[in-house]
């Protein structure tokens, strides 16, 4: 009687989903939901693996991570509060809880990446990933430059109902567009801002990506040991101080 294996995806798929697939999901509108939605795996995989009481996190800083998600939450009392010398529009409820979300993704993110195995989710693999997001960004620096006035109407944008997609939060997460063309120095220039919502965070992740597309990409290989950056390949990461 044959018996058939059932194969299971690899450790750390929806980051590797997440990441070589973002240009893709750039153009479908989905590229600021797919890491919302990879954390859910990230999560499911996690707490199966190691239950709530078994997590280790590094036991200096996260103390002070976990206030601060704490003092975010507990900002949502001020929502409808004015503030002085800023602009006269109370909170919006809907980017709120986007950004907190974000804040719960990144959260399972480390906490994933810190409770597997090296040997299983290296190093080296993870920092390829955010390599590979650097070239991304810079492609899509350059065509913020050669064609600035590139946008197009999304399928997500299309799908939704033009009460919500016309939503200026809404609007610019769900419609791509190579940049944005402002006056900031005294004329009219672009700046770029494909693959991202806002040509901050371009800025933002090509300065963040930059030192592990160095790292990753342009080291040499190197005996394990011989001044490389390697974990130990024990069960779990060795977190700094970590705390169960």
């Amino acid at each position: 009687m044959r018996t058939t294996r059932r194969r299971s995806l690899p450790a750390g798929w929806p980051l590797s989903v997440a990441f070589l697939g973002y240009p893709l999901w750039w153009a479908l509108g989905v590229g600021e939901f797919v890491f919302l939605l990879a954390a859910v795996p990230l999560a499911v995989s996690l707490l199966k693996r190691t239950g709530w009481r078994r997590l280790l996190a590094p036991r200096a800083v996260f103390g002070w991570w976990l206030l601060f998600l704490a003092v975010v939450v507990a900002s949502a009392a001020v929502l409808t509060t004015y503030a002085p010398g800023a602009v006269p529009e109370p909170g919006s409820p809907l980017t709120f809880g986007y950004r907190v979300l974000w804040y719960a993704a990144v959260t399972v993110a480390l906490l994933y990446i810190g409770n597997t195995e090296e040997k299983t989710v290296s190093d080296l693999r993870i920092s390829r990933l955010l390599g590979y997001m650097f070239v991304v960004t810079t492609i899509g620096g350059l065509l913020g430059v050669v064609a600035p006035h590139l946008e197009f109407r999304s399928p997500l944008e299309m799908l939704l109902p033009h009460s919500v997609s016309s939503k200026e939060f809404m609007h610019v997460i769900v419609h791509p567009a190579s940049a944005e063309v402002q006056n900031v120095l005294g004329y009219v220039e672009p700046r770029p801002k494909a693959p991202f919502t806002y040509v901050n965070s371009w800025g933002a992740n090509l300065s963040f990506f930059l030192p592990f597309f160095l790292y990753s990409w342009c080291r040499k290989k190197t005996p394990v040991g011989a001044g490389t950056w390697h974990r130990s390949s024990s069960r779990q990461r060795p977190f700094p101080s970590s705390t169960r």
